[in-house]
């Protein structure tokens, strides 16, 4: 088979063999800085020697490329590295070399037309013209935007004249381009059989196969589709065909074709003469020019063609959607291949300067000084060009990396003794004293506070966030210090913090307080204390330090008020002063995010988004607004697609290589059963960061869509191994144990996991979790006990867990002593507390004392939801306060209208008041929502339709609602026991005829459940 190609290759494959290539690259970016004078103490200015030292280096003779450097530290091996042996010649092979290896499609192999289908509603002797008036008809509702009646028409004609190519390619393109590629492809695969030349059908087809995934088919397909261009052709494939093409050889690992199809794409006009669905597509990928530019010249490495491949580099430069820091490893590694190292030094520097202190671009300083012949020039060039400059934090971190760990430590200092605010610097020389030098940490943590003490707890955070850090090493050296230092408030504030991350509440609180005494303007350790008492629920006692401060009108003072009234649930007066610190600084992004936050907790999600979209109005580059701004389109059932969409759009254009918009992108492949590339985008995130939990997350949740539970296993018992103290690839792996039903054999895992961590009473009260659900009643309760006596002063909410595992283990004494504690303590919250205490009277099986303890929550909050569903329910099922009931269950449901449990109680109560089309309403809606499918409502709904004369469907939901009664387990669902008598007389009776024993209604005769 002979394809139509371009011939301009022939030069390009003999520079596989050739040894020396002619190096013409005067464009280099930054190479040239000849206007840059010196600014530091009459030295010569190292840019302008650099400059001359490239324009050197780029006249002098070529030498043979270095094809056996290694790859930078950003970037995979494989992906720029030359290949070799059977890979090069693979990736050496022309399309035409590709093409004949590979089998065709089974469309393309077999000959003739499909069989008819029968029609039973068809004429068999209705004439061929029938089947044109449809086409026609159809075609014609087609341009008209009548999509259903189209392909209604057009299915028509397909039956009437199933050997007509025309009516299956324009139905096939009708399915393709309203998304239903399935059917597209069903329809277009008949057409080929009936047409070989069917240059875009065959298109079509090819970028289905590789929208699967399935290269081999693609790329086969693609390329013959090539043969069959004509002038009805739409446009847009002659460049999207290309495109898809070169991605799918670029799987497979064909180089060399892959440039050439890529390079044809690359060659995309910037207008067509005609808008068509394809030619919109182009337009989205015309998005994507700086990923292929950067594709191809990481094939053309691989190839062992540096300068070929640099070209490409340096056009994909200017493009906006590729970061710096993903293109400046790749000129590096291209130039120092080239032995042109003074160019490699140059456009390290420049991306320095440009991007900073990206990691890509740090890292790089060790690989250029490692393969350069005079590392110790290279350090004074980066240290005389900090010098002569403003000092920028990139290139005193460059420099560091490459000096003695003294002088590194020392330059490092120095650099903060005159910017103590640069909080990436100071973070590198935490690292360094955590590694090489930590009784020189507590010192420096104390200098930095007292220097500046409004970034206090920037500086402690930044040490504290580390697991391997030894808060008890680091009091002693705050006490070690001399007194001038030890007694200070900056000193007293860092004890504080220390004794925090330790759990000692009531010390860190009470070293805050001297921190403030000590310098009543420190307002940081004021700060704390208040966050402490918020953290503890003591949101009145948050509020009366709040009072005492001596400032109370400075922003962070404000902003912190503002956070415990809506801890409060007080929005509107947490809102009021957000809006008044806004209209002082209108632009403070963390207030926006606040408030945003306070808009959603009031359900006010279209506020909430205008406040979202107003931070990207002020930073488009903002990351966590994209995060927020993305789970309220995903949790808000409200959400049109089309806000989704234009926020993926926003995301991969403002920050394409941030971890959020890689993230979404590889849900979006998942989503559209793109799983190799999904898969991809995950291990790159999770490669760069283990510990990212929602990549993680996405990944195992792909796995299990691909029923690969065992390699989502195999992956997380390799991050445990790597990471065995986090927590998230545990919890993931229970999932899968329970799916696998291997909990016995995970149990023992997650004991290991917790009896390795610091021993405290929060990690006793987890242990006691575990033992109870791995049936271990004695050591759970072994483990309760130790928890109380570790923290006898447990705060409320631990005691409300604590009240609830001893719940579980029947032990409903000690289960009620600790919700009395609780509440002797006077929390914020009564209401949850007296909630816990009804069910424990309701497991003791003393209803009137939990009627009372419900009573009490809804006295202490009104709104409270459970209770109020729980007692209306209570209330409604006896045929009691009906009216009261009713009330009480709209707030439940008003308050959680996707909780299934409390639109049951709504429409039970209904039914109790007779309204049984409402009641049926209710629980129909109730059924669907998550965990609807429960017996107690099946039950229920079962009564509702017996009552509005639907009785097949009632005895149906009543024999469901009896089998999934018999599957519970009687003692998690002792309320099933019952139920099975009663549906089982139920469904006896209604199968026989006679009257079921429904719910009677108040006031009404109980049916005789002899007739």
């Amino acid at each position: 088979m002979s394809l139509r190609r371009t011939s301009s290759l022939d030069v390009f494959y003999r520079g596989l063999t050739i040894g020396v290539l002619s190096v013409g690259l005067g464009w280099l970016g930054g190479c040239s800085n000849a206007d840059k004078t010196a600014e530091a103490g009459g030295k010569p200015d190292q840019s302008d020697q650099l400059a001359a030292a490239v324009e050197a280096e780029a006249a002098a003779p070529a030498k043979p490329f270095d094809l056996t450097l290694p790859a930078p530290p950003s970037i995979e091996p494989e992906q720029i590295q030359p290949r070799a042996g059977a890979a090069l010649q693979r990736a050496a092979m022309t399309l035409d070399q590709v093409v004949a290896g590979l089998t065709p499609p089974d469309y393309l192999q077999t000959a003739g037309p499909p069989q008819p289908e029968t029609d039973p509603e068809a004429d068999p002797a209705e004439p061929p013209a029938a089947a044109l008036k449809a086409y026609v008809l159809g075609r014609t509702a087609f341009r008209e935007g009548n999509r259903w009646e189209a392909i209604t028409q057009l299915e028509q004609a397909r039956r009437l004249d199933p050997n007509a190519p025309e009516i299956l390619r324009l139905l096939g393109s009708i399915y393709f381009s309203y998304g239903n590629e399935v059917k597209g492809a069903q329809r277009l695969t008949e057409a080929v059989r009936l047409d070989r030349e069917d240059g875009q059908s065959l298109f079509l087809l090819g970028r289905f196969a590789f929208k699967k995934s399935d290269w081999d088919e693609a790329i086969y397909t693609l390329a013959r589709s090539a043969e069959f261009d004509g002038d009805q052709l739409d446009p847009a494939i002659e460049y999207l065909r290309p495109y898809y093409l070169g991605q799918a050889l670029l799987q497979r690992g064909y180089d060399a074709a892959a440039v050439e199809s890529l390079t044809r794409y690359l060659s995309l006009p910037e207008n067509f003469t005609r808008i068509s669905t394809l030619v919109r597509e182009l337009a989205l990928l015309d998005r994507q020019r700086g990923r292929v530019h950067m594709q191809t010249g990481d094939a053309l490495c691989r190839l062992g063609l540096f300068d070929r491949a640099l070209e490409y580099f340096h056009a994909a430069s200017g493009d906006e959607l590729i970061e710096a820091s993903e293109l400046t490893p790749r000129r590096v590694y291209c130039l120092l291949a080239m032995h042109r190292p003074r160019a490699a030094q140059q456009t390290l520097i420049d991306q320095l300067r440009d991007a900073g202190e990206s990691s890509a671009s740090l890292e790089l300083a060790p690989y250029v000084a490692d393969h350069i012949d005079n590392r110790k020039q290279f350090v004074k060039l980066l240290r005389d060009l900090y010098e002569q400059t403003d000092r920028p934090s990139s290139l005193i971190l460059a420099t560091a990396q490459l000096a003695e760990p003294a002088e590194a430590q020392r330059l490092l200092t120095d650099h903060l003794a005159a910017r103590p605010r640069d909080m990436v610097v100071y973070r590198r020389l935490v690292d360094r004293l955590v590694e090489k030098n930590r009784d020189k940490l507590a010192a420096l943590m104390v200098k930095l506070v007292s220097d500046q003490p409004r970034e206090a707890a920037d500086y402690v955070a930044e040490v504290l966030k580390r697991d391997n850090i030894d808060t008890a090493a680091l009091l002693k050296q705050v006490d070690a210090l001399p007194s001038n230092q030890r007694d200070t408030a900056a000193a007293w504030y860092v004890r504080g913090a220390l004794h925090e991350r330790e759990g000692k509440i009531e010390i860190a609180a009470s070293d805050y307080d001297k921190a403030a005494s000590l310098d009543r303007g420190f307002l940081t350790p004021q700060v704390a204390t208040i966050d402490l008492q918020i953290r503890l629920g003591r949101f009145d006692k948050a509020l009366e330090l709040l009072d005492k401060v001596e400032n109370p009108d400075d922003p962070d003072i404000r902003f912190t008020r503002a956070r415990v009234l809506g801890e409060k649930e007080d929005l509107d007066g947490s809102l009021k002063i957000i809006e008044d610190l806004l209209q002082q600084d209108p632009r403070n992004i963390r207030y926006r995010l606040f408030k945003s936050q306070l808009q959603i907790a009031a359900k006010d999600f279209d506020e909430a988004e205008r406040t979202l979209w107003s931070v990207l109005d002020i930073d488009p580059t903002n990351e966590p607004t994209y995060t927020l701004l993305f789970d309220l389109y995903e949790n808000n059932p409200r959400t049109d697609n089309t806000q989704w969409i234009r926020l993926m759009k926003q995301v991969q254009h403002e920050i394409p290589a941030s971890r959020i918009a890689r993230l979404k992108m590889a849900e979006w492949y998942a989503a559209n059963r793109q799983y190799d590339r999904a898969e991809q985008n995950l291990r790159d995130l999770l490669r760069e960061n283990p510990g990212d939990v929602l990549a993680l997350r996405t990944i195992v949740q792909l796995f299990n869509e691909t029923d690969r539970l065992g390699e989502a296993e195999t992956l997380l018992n390799e991050t445990l191994e790597q990471r065995p103290d986090d927590l998230a690839p545990l919890i993931l792996l229970e999932q899968i144990a329970i799916k696998q039903g291997t909990l016995d054999q995970f149990y023992p895992r997650k004991e290991a996991y917790y009896l390795r961590q610091k021993e405290s009473a929060e990690q006793q009260m987890a242990l006691a979790d575990l033992y109870f659900r791995w049936d271990k009643k004695d050591k759970a309760v072994e483990a309760l006990e130790k928890a109380l006596a570790m923290k006898p002063d447990l705060e409320p909410k631990r005691r409300m867990s604590l009240a609830v595992l001893y719940r579980q283990l029947e032990q409903y004494d000690k289960a009620q002593q600790q919700i009395d504690l609780a509440l002797k303590a006077g929390p914020e919250k009564p209401a949850d507390l007296y909630y816990i205490k009804a069910l424990i009277y309701h497991s003791m099986d003393k209803p009137d004392l939990g009627e009372k303890a419900l009573l009490n929550a809804l006295k202490a909050d009104p709104d409270h939801a459970p209770s109020n569903n729980d007692l209306g329910y209570l209330w409604g099922d006896e045929g009691r306060n009906l009216e009261q009931a009713l009330t009480m269950t709209q707030k439940a449901v008003a308050s959680e209208p996707e909780n299934g449990a409390y639109l049951d109680s709504l429409g039970w109560v209904l039914y109790k008041l007779g309204r049984f089309e409402d009641s049926r309403r209710r629980l129909e809606e109730a059924r669907t929502k998550p965990q609807g499918n429960d017996p107690v409502i099946l039950d229920h709904l079962g009564d509702a339709l017996w009552r509005a004369n639907q009785k097949p469907r009632a005895l149906q939901l009543w024999n469901d609602a009896l089998n999934l009664a018999r599957q519970a387990d009687p003692k998690q669902r002792p309320e099933t026991v019952e139920l099975i008598d009663s549906l089982s007389g139920k469904v006896s009776a209604a199968g026989a005829n006679r009257e079921p024993a429904i719910a009677p209604v108040p006031g009404e005769k109980p049916p005789d459940p002899t007739k």
